[in-house]
């Protein structure tokens, strides 16, 4: 899931800093929390937007994290998810806009490249790349406010292929998934 908080800079052109981080960190923290509470990870936020990972390669076997071991059951709850962070962004007045997709991804510890060498004193932050992130981010971009773009992959892989159709061949998006219908799911 990659998410974006609509016109969060202009609505808050006038506040101080201070006011502003305590406001998009309790936002953001909700947001995350929602995901969290399904078994994802909050992957990264920057600003007034953030990125949920779920069903991550890296965490699974892993005892510090309780990863989601099915792919389709992955993308059912992150579709989930999605609809419950629109109903906790619209109950703070604010809008969303969101991406989902599915896909392999390259994850590696950034902190191992500190001084070319494992360090101790630097914590463990791993980062990734691929398509299955670009896409997202590029679907959150293009979509309506209040709604959630997802990729026809997602949705086969939620929903298994009888979700497929003349209509739905596209590879980029089936359709919105709008937070004032929820579970409706509206062509493109």
């Amino acid at each position: 899931i990659q998410f974006d908080v609509v016109s969060y800079t202009a609505r808050t052109e006038g506040w101080t800093a201070a006011h502003k981080a305590q406001e998009i960190g309790g936002l953001l923290n909700e947001l995350l929390s929602v995901g969290v509470m399904r078994g994802g990870w909050d992957y990264k936020t920057i600003g007034d937007a953030g990125v949920m990972v779920f069903n991550p390669s890296w965490a699974r076997g892993r005892g510090d994290h309780n990863p989601i071991t099915s792919l389709q059951k992955a993308t059912r709850v992150a579709l989930l998810a999605a609809e419950e962070m629109h109903r906790v962004a619209f109950s703070r007045r604010y809008t969303l806009r969101i991406g989902i997709n599915v896909g392999s991804s390259t994850w590696y510890d950034i902190s191992t490249f500190a001084g070319g060498h494992e360090s101790s004193s630097v914590s463990p932050r791993l980062e990734a790349n691929g398509d299955a992130f670009d896409l997202a981010a590029r679907l959150e971009a293009t979509t309506e406010p209040q709604s959630t773009a997802v990729t026809h992959c997602a949705m086969i892989t939620a929903f298994g292929a009888h979700f497929t159709s003349k209509e739905t061949q596209s590879n980029v998006m089936l359709g919105y998934l709008r937070a004032d219908n929820p579970g409706v799911l509206e062509p493109p």
